[in-house]
């Protein structure tokens, strides 16, 4: 089997598009994990269902927000570089993203659109 390759890496100023979909709750509600990671599966399908299989590099970019009082919030963002735009099938608003420079981990997988799929629910 193929492993994924994970490494730190720098990426330079950028622009991206592809779609948001933010999280919010208060901090003394309790998220049961399995909740959590069903949203996080659904935003995760609902991307691939709607991207044409030719796209190669995919940004996923999770950000968690403090919010005002117990609020608390997280950002995700399914992005692919500009060129792409047009892979990008679904019904969804498509935005475009600036990407500060600044460093990330960097998970490169090859395989099947199946495989992917698991792996990428390996992460959440």
């Amino acid at each position: 089997g193929y492993y994924p390759e994970v490494k730190r890496l720098t990426l330079p100023d950028m622009q991206l598009v592809g779609f948001t979909r933010r999280l919010d709750f208060a901090s003394e509600q309790e998220l049961e994990y399995s909740s959590c990671m069903a949203m996080k599966d659904e935003i995760f399908n609902d991307f691939f269902k709607g991207l044409h299989v030719d796209c190669r590099r995919i940004y996923s970019i999770y950000s968690p927000h403090a919010g005002e009082g117990d609020e608390l919030s997280s950002t995700l963002v399914m992005a692919v570089d500009p060129e792409h735009r047009k892979d990008i099938l679904s019904n969804h608003q498509i935005d475009t993203f600036h990407l500060p420079s600044r460093e990330f981990i960097s998970i490169n997988h090859k395989g099947s659109a199946k495989e992917c799929l698991q792996f990428f629910g390996y992460l959440m």
